[in-house]
């Protein structure tokens, strides 16, 4: 049997900026056209600025479009994780998600670094590490920020500040097979050992990864969309320009 469902990321959205919503919307129409699909996971960074009123306002935006699917999202470095759980009323904040043959497990990776490190940055604490070490079914793991070092030498920069010791506990645990983040801005694969990371795209705007020195924004935009079967992971990159 084949299960399919649909990652979007850092959305970035802000409830008084119509382009934000503009962009918004034009990923939430193609969310809606899949209607044989019923499941959509929101790998963080929702909101620009987290607020009570743009995340109430960010889940107003699929209700109005009728999308009737069920909707998972973790927290971004752009978050807060207690506002989003207080404010989302059907949006499921870090619900871990069991099919029949592979589940699917959310870490928080937006807690705020211990040292000092640039803004943009995370950390996952001990407690989500240990679930990592105790998975002991097929599982694909949802995460904001990349576990697997990827992109320009500036974005390695904001990255977990534990990022070796999850990258251990994952690479140690066989039952991971994949994992699905965002942070990025960027379409991204990459492979170590027998673990394989996908990035998603922005919903809001792109990163360039050939600049070293700083983070450059492009137009580019997307989504993806997922397809698990038996347990091996097929991803289409869906580009909007």
């Amino acid at each position: 049997m084949m299960f399919e469902f649909l990652i979007i990321s850092d959305c970035h959205y802000d409830s008084k900026n119509h382009q934000s919503l503009a962009l918004l919307n034009r990923a939430l129409e193609y969310v809606k056209k899949c209607n044989k699909i019923d499941k959509l996971f929101i790998l963080g960074d929702i909101c620009n600025e987290p607020t009570e009123c743009n995340y109430i306002d960010f889940e107003r935006q699929f209700l109005m479009r009728g999308i009737n699917k069920d909707i998972y999202a973790l927290a971004g470095n752009h978050d807060n994780l207690e506002l989003m759980k207080s404010s989302f009323k059907n949006i499921r904040v870090e619900e871990d998600v069991k099919f029949s043959n592979f589940n699917i497990v959310m870490i928080d990776s937006s807690k705020k670094p211990f040292s000092k490190m640039p803004l943009g940055s995370g950390r996952v604490n001990e407690t989500d590490i240990n679930r990592i070490k105790d998975i002991t079914e097929s599982s694909i793991l949802i995460i904001h920020h990349p576990v697997l070092e990827v992109g320009s030498e500036k974005f390695k920069s904001i990255a977990i500040e534990n990022r070796y010791d999850v990258e251990r506990a994952v690479l140690n645990n066989k039952n991971i097979k994949y994992i699905l983040c965002g942070h990025g801005h960027s379409f991204m694969k990459s492979r170590k050992n027998n673990l394989i990371q996908y990035m998603s795209p922005s919903t809001a705007y792109g990163f360039d990864h050939k600049d070293n020195i700083k983070l450059v924004k492009t137009a580019s935009t997307g989504l993806l969309k997922v397809s698990v079967h038996q347990d091996e992971l097929f991803i289409k990159e869906v580009l909007f320009n």
